[in-house]
């Protein structure tokens, strides 16, 4: 083709450059036809006439492909118009088995409030917050239970430092007259105080602080925001602690410096937090405890809003280049570390007992002293049981004793720190599979146990074996069937 390409352009019979075309085929047959019409006048006519025969070659050719794509491009549109038509149906069938299921859900809504109430929260309805509504039954009434308890804390300010209050046997009156009193003095001093604000309620506390409450959530975050002038009226020791919200921050990269604020401050732009709403990271095991190699650890993360805790949830973390997932802290049994009782009223320092008992092995020395490694050798002091420390998540008592905790705090089963917005009342999905899992392993474990203890010798079983291909004769008068011996008398 290159040679070709080389004789036509040395003689000027298509252009100079540029790919073959059919226009370059017919100007060189024209230019053969000129140059012989003076030599030979056939050989001229008829490169004219192929020239012109080339033409309509081509033209022929280009109609007969743009006649095929017109037809192909119609096809595709009756078949694009066909489908169009196809999804119309189906969002037209979807919708109405969604408005079914709204009317269904909203009938259930109904029925299951009480005549003269309704739900904690009104706001504009849609579908998602139908396929959200809760169903009437013990599931309404928890949610109901979880809403009235975060509406009183969301009341309520823990002061510590209280004057007067350094063994917690302050009576309430005297509280709420030496809270309202330092109201009092506030209001004279010209601050913008709101309307109402009065202390309703008081707690003291063994530790020497006290809970206060008041009658909105308005008002207690007006309080907390006065902290400082609040605190220097009542009493110099005195100190409001603002309610705080712990998340934990799993599998987080060990190489992260929780105690750089700079990164945090990065974290509450880019997830459109509060500056400050990150008050505190800190990493749940100590550093000295982490074994060699470990490269993830968890984090303790906290919140100064639920609200804030929330979108963390919902988002994740990014930390250290790693996207880590986050999940509420929850509340679960205090044990002393002294005497390895739940719920035993108090702490270490508080801890009646004489002697130290050790979580893992349940003798009289301190836990991190412990020498043995062999789970074999664990034995709880709890339950009493060997196989397990005191400190082993699958103890029987911590169980018992986080399943009574999770009944008195019902929001230890939902996944968001609960709010007036219904998106945070959604439970923990795992849960129920969580529990029924446990109860199956151990029924299993049991079972099996069982099973090997019941289980014959292996000489057994292969003598039972060989009894089954044993050919037996049939009881002919006082003949019995043959059977191994050692079979009978294993």
């Amino acid at each position: 083709m290159d040679e070709a390409l080389a004789v036509l352009r040395k003689n000027q019979m298509v252009p100079a450059a540029g790919e073959p075309t059919a226009e370059g085929l017919i100007t060189g047959l024209h230019h053969v036809g000129v140059g012989l019409s003076g030599k030979m006048a056939w050989a001229s006519e008829c490169c004219i006439a192929l020239a012109v025969y080339a033409k309509a070659v081509i033209e022929s050719a280009t109609k007969e492909l743009i006649s095929t794509l017109e037809a192909r491009v119609a096809a595709a549109g009756d078949h694009i118009a066909e489908l169009t038509n196809k999804l119309a149906g189906v969002a037209e069938c979807a919708k109405e088995k969604i408005e079914g299921a709204v009317e269904n859900i909203q009938e259930a809504g109904c029925a299951g409030l009480p005549l003269g109430e309704s739900s904690p929260v009104s706001l504009p309805f849609s579908y998602a917050e139908a396929v959200r509504a809760s169903l009437p039954g013990t599931t309404r009434a928890a949610q109901l239970s979880v809403v009235d308890r975060e509406s009183i804390r969301a009341r309520q300010i823990l002061i510590d430092g209280f004057p007067g209050n350094r063994d917690g046997t302050l009576l309430e009156t005297e509280i709420l007259e030496q809270a309202n009193d330092a109201l009092d003095y506030l209001s004279r001093e010209e601050l913008d105080v709101p309307e109402g604000l009065r202390f309703t309620a008081a707690k003291a506390l063994r530790n020497g602080g006290v809970v206060l409450e008041l009658a909105t959530p308005d008002l207690a975050k007006w309080i907390v925001q006065h902290a400082r002038d609040y605190e220097f009226v009542l009493s110099p020791r005195a100190k409001i602690r603002p309610r705080q919200y712990k998340l934990v921050a799993e599998f987080t990269p060990v190489g992260l410096d929780p105690t750089d604020t700079t990164q945090w401050r990065q974290t509450e732009l880019d997830l459109d937090l509060e500056e400050g709403a990150i008050v505190d990271a800190r990493w749940i095991k100590p550093i000295h405890k982490r074994y060699q190699g470990q490269r993830f650890a968890h984090l303790l993360v906290t919140l100064s809003s639920p609200e804030a805790a929330n979108k963390v949830i919902r988002a994740g973390l990014v930390l250290a280049g790693r996207h880590v997932s986050v999940r509420k802290n929850l509340a679960e049994p205090l044990r002393c570390s002294k005497c390895q009782r739940y719920d035993a009223g108090h702490l270490a320092k508080e801890c009646p007992q004489d002697h130290d008992t050790c979580g893992t092995c349940a003798r009289t020395h301190r836990t991190a002293d412990c020498k043995i490694q062999d789970v074999q050798q664990y034995h709880c002091v709890n339950c009493n049981e060997k196989g397990h420390a005191a400190w082993d998540r699958e103890c029987p008592v911590f169980l018992d004793h986080l399943s009574k905790l999770n009944a008195r705090c019902p929001e230890n089963h939902l996944q968001f720190y609960p709010t007036g917005d219904p998106d945070s009342w959604v439970p923990k999905l795992h849960d129920r599979a969580v529990a029924a899992t446990r109860v199956q392993l151990k029924d299993v474990i049991e079972e099996e146990i069982e099973k090997g203890r019941n289980a014959p010798s292996q000489r057994a079983r292969a003598q039972k074996g060989r009894a089954r291909m044993v050919q037996t004769q049939l009881p002919f008068g006082s003949q019995r069937p043959r059977v191994d011996n050692d079979l009978e008398e294993a």
